[in-house]
Parts: C-alpha cells; sequence; structure tokens
C-alpha cells in the first residue's frame, strides 16, 4: 500500500470521524431542546449550617426572579441569566449553572468567605479577605473577629481612597491574626474609639491593649506577649484597665 493510499483512508476515517461526532451533537442537542427540567440540584461549597444561602433560599431566588422552573423545557431557560441573577448576590463569590441529560438542572454556588464584622453607624457588614463588603446576612452568623466603634468608611461599597486603604490595612491586620497560632482564637474585638485609636480585647481578659493604629503589628502583638507572660502574673493583685502598647520600647499600663 503506497503513501497516497494510506493518506486518503486516513482522510476518510477522520472526515466520518467527524461526521458521527456532529451528528451525535445535533442529536444530542435536538434531545435537549425537548427535555423538561425535572429536577433542580442545589450544590454549595460551603458546609452545612455554615452557609449565607440554604437550599431554600436558592429556591426561593429562582422562583422570585423565574418563576417555575419544574416543567419548563430546558432550551427556554437562559442559563447564563440565571447565573447573572446568583452572582449578584451579595454573599455569593461566583456561580455555575448547567443542565444534565437527565432533566437536572445544577446550581453550584461558591459564597464569600468573610474575615471579619464591621460594626459602624451605618450598620454591619462583612468583609472577605479581598476586601470586597458584603452585609450581614439573614442565616448565619460568621464567627469571625467584630471591628466596632467609628470606623472611617463612609460608604461602604464605593469607598474613597484613603478609606480603602484603611479598610486594606484592617484585612492585613486580620490576616496576621488568623495565621497567628497565638492570637486568632484569642482577639474577639477591635474597636475604634472616638480619638481614631485602635483598642483590641482578647478573649477572657478584663484589659483593653491600645494599639494606636495597625502600623508595626508584630511590635505591638509582642509587647502584648511580654505584659500577658510577665507584668500581669507580677502584679496579680493590682488590676489595670488598659495597656498601652502604641509607643516605641514601652508598655504603659493604667
Amino acid at each position: 500500500m503506497n503513501k497516497a493510499f494510506k493518506y486518503i483512508i486516513c482522510a476518510l476515517m477522520a472526515a466520518l470521524t467527524l461526521t458521527c461526532i456532529v451528528l451525535a451533537a445535533g442529536k444530542d442537542r435536538k434531545g435537549r431542546e425537548g427535555m423538561e427540567c425535572r429536577h433542580i440540584v442545589v450544590d454549595n461549597d460551603s458546609p452545612q449550617g455554615q452557609r449565607f444561602m440554604e437550599d431554600e433560599d436558592v429556591l426561593g431566588h429562582l422562583q422570585q426572579h423565574f418563576g417555575t422552573l419544574a416543567g419548563r423545557k430546558m432550551k427556554d431557560i437562559d442559563l447564563h441569566r440565571v447565573e447573572e441573577s446568583f452572582n449578584r448576590c451579595s454573599a455569593v463569590l461566583q456561580s455555575q449553572v448547567y443542565a444534565t441529560k437527565d432533566s437536572t438542572l445544577h446550581i453550584h454556588l461558591t459564597e464569600r468567605v468573610p474575615i471579619m464584622r464591621l460594626q459602624g453607624k451605618d450598620g454591619g457588614f462583612y468583609a472577605d479577605a479581598e476586601g470586597n463588603i458584603f452585609p450581614l446576612q439573614a442565616h448565619y452568623t460568621a464567627w469571625v473577629p467584630l471591628i466596632d466603634g467609628r470606623l472611617p468608611v463612609g460608604n461602604w461599597y464605593h469607598p474613597d481612597v484613603p478609606e480603602k486603604q484603611w479598610l486594606d490595612g484592617m484585612v492585613s491586620l486580620v490576616g496576621y491574626i488568623q495565621h497567628s497560632k497565638k492570637w486568632t482564637n484569642r482577639c474577639t474585638r477591635i474597636h475604634f474609639d472616638r480619638r481614631g485609636r485602635m483598642i483590641l480585647f482578647l478573649d477572657g481578659l478584663e484589659e483593653s491593649f491600645i494599639f494606636g493604629d495597625n502600623a508595626q503589628i508584630e511590635e505591638k502583638f509582642h509587647k502584648v506577649e511580654q505584659y500577658l507572660t510577665a507584668v500581669r502574673p507580677a502584679v496579680a493583685d493590682k488590676k489595670y484597665k488598659s495597656v498601652n502598647v502604641r509607643f516605641n520600647g514601652q508598655i504603659i499600663c493604667k
């Protein structure tokens, strides 16, 4: 068998394979066009009990925005629009909506993961590790550090540059706390007083720790540790209300 004949045979086989694929795709598309939505399956990445949107919330969202989908032809359901509607939900980071041959519509959600709760005069909000702000949710309260008091943010959704810099600084601070074995479960609250000073509270302690701002965080936490391991045990009979660690080389107790 010469080379030219082999090439002809290979070309014919490739063409036949392509034709089969096209016919199968067309048949599959035709089948999908006539397929009805019989089931809706919700797949949420978050563990049960830690979800901002439970299955009933997702189904309620579908009903509110798209009506009853069960029994509707799959070809009449705009999957892209359904995805976009979930992506507009404040607690949703990303959604994927797709249909399978068993007449099932799948809703896959990836929720935002909050790292802190911001409580200011304009209400409460969460922030994730990228500094994205989204409102508190009705069904689940995340166990994250609370940041409250006089917060220098006017418009949560469109903060000015200085406010965005402040928010980025708080994300860095909370990230440091979360990645520290010593402090991750101890820092429960960060408060900003009327003078704009940042004050930390540790779980189980009455003292407040005045940081001032979020500069030189490691050094300030080191001074907090020095207070807890050396100063506090030495003056067990004397209770301090505040411990100021914002000055270089000093721990001021009152």
